[in-house]
């Protein structure tokens, strides 16, 4: 397994955990839902920008615990079958895209990976009881 397969690994294993953290959450926080739906809807919008496809889902969606799951699925499924399709140059391909706002970038294929599946993966996610935990301090140490 390479470097780019572990990273899509541990996104859907890091996916999956916030799920399992959130499913016992009653009622579920709305702020943290948001974050996730986020993470989800911004792994969509970097596979289909990667495979030149518009994209279904927006960057902030609103969706329920079902729907989080199920997109959360399909991210993993697609991204897993992108990364195992690469040739030997293909995540040295360059792909250009525009951002949310309008502005163009270019972007090799290893880029975007890196930067879609260390997306979210610092935020407040919710300890097993449900509550929020906090942001490290990065200047108190």
């Amino acid at each position: 397994m390479n470097s780019l397969s572990q990273m899509i690994a541990h996104m859907g294993w890091a996916d999956r955990k916030v799920l399992e953290s959130l499913r016992p959450a009653d009622p579920l926080d709305p702020r943290l839902m948001a974050l996730f739906g986020h993470v989800l809807g911004a792994e969509h919008i970097w596979y289909v920008r990667l495979v030149g496809q518009p994209a279904s889902i927006a960057v902030w969606p609103r969706l329920s615990l079902d729907e989080c799951t199920e997109l959360a699925a399909t991210n993993l499924a697609q991204l897993t079958t992108l990364v195992a399709q690469l040739g030997p140059s293909g995540a040295d391909r360059a792909v250009t895209y525009q951002n949310t706002a309008g502005a163009t970038f270019t972007s090799t294929v290893a880029e975007i990976l890196v930067h879609l599946t260390m997306h979210g993966r610092v935020s407040p996610w919710p300890n097993r009881d449900g509550t929020s935990r906090r942001r490290p301090n990065p200047g108190a140490h």
